[in-house]
């Protein structure tokens, strides 16, 4: 079963996280690729702090098992941070407008605060942002279909893609994963590239919504430049991170 490189990649800390006493040798019999394409693969994912490599076989990290946690419970990590830029988020919505939101914990604050707008669509891959919505009586939703990915309450296949692309957003609200080894936000899933990729064709603007806590994690791989987002909210961003940020044309707003 010879698969891509991104797709392994992907596929391997959730593996992990399953079984941690995984060997190599098993990835490389699962993956029907060589032991040394293995060892490869988990140099760049201890580069991109998703695991630490061991003798013969590798451990997932903190961050990535964070990550990997139910939406329920990470809405409460870095919870002052996210509803700060949850309100940042608020101010670029005006009433009557029609906006993808994501799924991810820093993105559902936003959701909640559409309470406070009036006739929002909104199309969304995520569970518990379509459970807000339908909430508020003034608001739209149209959940895209797909199927359920139960840890991060979100829709994800095929089906999805072909559902998105009916849509033309005036905004589209994106989270991302770790931004510490990277020049452009990301995802730990493989599957995630071509939704996040082909929202932001749709989208007249895209913001990158996320608690500062993302700049000291690792992810799997990158799914846009900054180039090509027009907004990155946050509530700090570290020294070493601007300079890459000054040098792209997204605009930062500090919540």
């Amino acid at each position: 079963m010879a698969t891509n490189k991104n797709m392994r990649r992907s596929e391997i800390p959730n593996l992990l996280l399953k079984n941690p006493n995984l060997r190599n040798e098993d990835f490389a019999k699962h993956f029907g690729v060589t032991l040394e394409t293995i060892r490869s693969d988990m140099i760049y994912l201890e580069e991109k702090g998703i695991v630490k490599k061991l003798h013969g076989h590798a451990e997932v990290t903190d961050s990535f098992r964070t990550d990997k946690i139910h939406l329920n419970e990470r809405v409460h990590l870095d919870e002052e941070g996210k509803k700060s830029v949850a309100k940042a988020a608020l101010d670029l919505i005006p009433n009557d407008s029609i906006i993808f939101l994501d799924s991810g914990s820093t993105v559902q604050k936003i959701a909640e605060l559409l309470s406070l707008r009036s006739n929002i669509t909104v199309i969304t891959n995520s569970l518990g942002v379509a459970n807000t919505i339908i909430t508020q009586e003034q608001n739209h939703v149209y959940l895209a279909g797909g199927f359920v990915s139960s840890n991060g309450m979100l829709l994800n296949g095929p089906y999805l893609i072909d559902s998105i692309k009916q849509f033309k957003y005036n905004f589209a609200f994106l989270g991302t994963n770790g931004l510490k080894f990277y020049d452009g936000p990301t995802c730990l899933n493989y599957s995630h590239l071509p939704v996040k990729q082909l929202v932001i064709k749709n989208s007249e603007k895209v913001a990158v919504v996320c608690a500062s806590s993302k700049f000291s994690n690792g992810a799997v791989m990158q799914f846009a430049t900054w180039d090509e987002i027009d907004y990155l909210i946050t509530d700090n961003i570290p020294d070493e991170q601007q300079n890459v940020l000054k040098n792209s044309n997204v605009q930062c707003i500090i919540a």
